[in-house]
């Protein structure tokens, strides 16, 4: 057999021709299956801005390559939202001889939401190749027109800017604001106006526009609307057309005490809750907070509160508050405070004082111990030990060169000025001290009355003796087996004569006068002055339990008042005025010889200085005080410290 031979030039064509063959093949874009995807791109429609729920105008393209940057014809491409809530046509396309494959995009429905398209192709190997488009939604026109603020009904003043500002919105059909948008507005009844015809809405759709409401309407609502697109909303208000000043219009209030102010505001219907009123301290140099508070609703209708605090500066400070062009001020008398001069500071619990000492109960060591601080700054300490036990009854009164003192085993002692002591026997009950003189009932039962100075002493016979008082002058009253009223003065004992029905509860003296009180059968009491003829009827209590008289006196002066009444002071002249403004809650503290009182509020807890002549001035807290008064002088204690008190 022989094998054919050929040219080797011929064949040398031959492989030339087939690899110029290959090479066309392997160049050409439609031979599909030779080249693999190795990236994808976005080759237009990337970046649009398209209506909410709208296809975009410019279809979505992408780009498939090779490695070598040869775009891949054939090749299915996968499409599908990854962001905002849109569609896409049909999710698969083929890209072209250009490595080109298209999709059209609906975009979601959420103005200003993120708005993504995945596109994707997968080589042979199982690789996927990843483009992403982003798109921009902006609303579409407008379709409704919404009421946002205020919802209900504003409330105003007459002739007022309202303060609430109208808002709408402007949306596109899927609730989208829509910027841009030109709002008209009206004042449709009630006279008042806008204070433009038209806003543009903002980024978010909301257009804004302030009302100025009209004079008084006849049945005190007014009406605005907002409009666009042939579309309309209504805004109501209540008009204000009153408002008046309630408490503490014309009080007489204390300087850097808090009391609550309050307004009510009414329109023709009545009391108008949400209104916002304005509250300025006009004069006076004091403050109010909130700076603005709302009328209130059903609890309170109508009513508006701040709390105010008066300036120090005592006189008129003023207050205003206003809304819109309605106002009411507040006009009060700021009281003067007491003159408090520090007398003495000690380490215990204050018994007495005076211009020059005080006594004091000293618990600071492991017994109870009498201690006294004499004018020229010495302190000396009892030898005798007031006890552990009822301190409550342990008591102590000071006189001119000595000390007074009781144990809480009912044991008298005179305190002398040299630190002696001087036992005066045991009593029952607590003593009654008046200036130089001192009373209490013995254990016999009968009357101890000694004059403290030279410490003579005098048994006054009364059998079953209560409610032992003395006078300034050494006169002494007190019940006979708890109803006979009697009086010791000048060595002799004698029965005060009493007027009307019932029996006597309580009797005291100063000296001047005696006052005592008379219980009916059903338990009403009256509080009367003893003349020694048709006896004078100062202050009534009816009540279903004991009654409450109250009454303090010195020098002549009598201060009195029951819980349901004010104070009145009885002058030794017989002149009686009313004392305090308070009407009921009123309890006297103390009475000075020239007619000074010192009385306690419980409206206001504080207490209160009256001088002769009727000013009124304050005397500090009720909380831990009490007054003592030593001859002219007055004095508060407030713990370990004594102030002398003025006006």
């Amino acid at each position: 057999m022989s094998v054919p031979s050929f040219r080797r030039g011929g064949r040398a064509a031959a492989a030339l021709l087939c690899a110029a063959v290959a090479a066309v093949a392997c160049d050409s874009p439609s031979a599909p299956g030779v080249r693999e995807p190795a990236a994808i791109a976005v080759a237009a429609g990337g970046g649009q801005q398209g209506t909410a729920g709208q296809e975009l105008p410019v279809p979505i393209s992408v780009k498939v390559t090779d490695d070598r940057g040869r775009p891949v014809a054939g090749q299915a491409v996968t499409f599908h939202v990854t962001g905002g809530g849109g569609t896409v046509f049909s999710g698969t396309a083929t890209t072209n001889a250009e490595g080109i494959a298209q999709e059209r995009w609906t975009l979601g429905t959420a103005a200003g939401s993120a708005q993504t398209l995945e596109a994707r192709v997968v080589n042979g190997s199982g690789t996927a190749f990843i483009g992403v488009v982003s798109a921009t939604v902006t609303p579409g026109p407008v379709a409704h027109l919404d009421r946002v603020a205020p919802l209900g009904f504003a409330v105003g003043v007459v002739n007022s800017l309202l303060d609430d500002t109208l808002v709408a919105r402007v949306t596109d059909v899927f609730g989208n604001g829509v910027a841009g948008a030109t709002v008209s507005w009206a004042a449709t009844a009630g006279g008042g106006s806008t204070t433009a015809a038209a806003s543009v809405s903002d980024a978010n759709g909301f257009a804004r526009m302030t009302w100025t409401l009209g004079p008084p309407p006849s049945n005190g609502y007014q009406s605005a609307s907002a409009t666009i697109s042939g579309m309309t909303v209504s805004f109501f208000a209540r008009a204000a057309v009153g408002m008046l000043a309630l408490q503490p219009n014309g009080a007489t209030v204390n300087p850097g005490v808090p009391v609550t102010a309050s307004v009510a505001v009414n329109d023709f219907i009545g009391p108008v809750p949400g209104l916002t009123v304005h509250w300025q301290v006009t004069s006076g140099g004091g403050t109010v907070t909130p700076a603005a508070s709302k009328t209130g609703g059903p609890e309170n209708p109508g009513i508006a509160t701040a709390q105010w605090t008066p300036g120090p500066t005592p006189g008129t400070q003023t207050l205003t508050a206003t809304a819109g062009s309605l106002s009411a001020t507040f006009t009060v008398t700021v009281l003067g405070a007491v003159t408090r001069t520090l007398v003495a500071q000690v380490p215990g619990t204050v018994l007495d004082a005076s211009l020059g000492s005080v006594l004091w109960l000293d618990q600071s060591g492991a017994a109870p111990a009498f201690k006294r601080r004499l004018s020229n700054g010495t302190d000396l300490t009892a030898t005798v030990s007031p006890g552990t036990g009822q301190l409550y009854a342990v008591r102590g009164y000071l006189y001119d060169g000595g000390a007074l003192l009781r144990t809480q085993t009912g044991q008298f002692y005179l305190w002398h000025d040299d630190g002696s002591l001087t036992p005066l026997g045991v009593g029952e009950g607590l003593p009654s001290v008046e200036g130089d003189w001192a009373a209490w009932r013995a254990n016999a039962g009968d009357i101890v009355r000694i004059h403290l100075s030279t410490g003579s002493i005098v048994h006054i016979a009364a059998a079953n003796a209560t409610q032992i008082d003395v006078g300034a002058d050494g006169d002494v009253v007190w019940l006979e087996n708890g109803f006979a009223p009697w009086v010791y003065r000048d060595g002799t004992a004698t029965q005060v004569t009493t007027q009307g029905d019932g029996s006597v509860g309580a009797i005291a003296t100063d000296g001047v006068n005696i006052i005592y009180t008379k219980i009916d059968l059903f338990n009403n009491g009256t509080l009367l002055l003893d003349n020694g003829n048709a006896d004078i009827g100062l202050a009534h209590h009816s009540s279903h339990g004991y009654p409450s008289l109250f009454a303090v006196m010195n020098g002549g002066w009598i201060a009195y008042g029951t819980p349901e009444t004010a104070l009145f002071r009885r002058s030794p002249g017989g002149a009686v005025q009313q004392v305090t403004p308070e009407t009921s809650g009123v309890v006297p503290a103390a009475i000075t010889p020239d007619g000074t009182l010192v009385y306690a509020s419980n409206t206001t807890g504080r207490y209160y200085l009256v001088t002769p002549a009727g000013t009124r001035l304050d005397a500090g807290s009720t909380l831990g005080t009490y007054f003592l008064v030593d001859g002219p002088y007055l004095f508060a204690v407030e713990g370990g410290a004594v102030y002398r008190i003025t006006a």
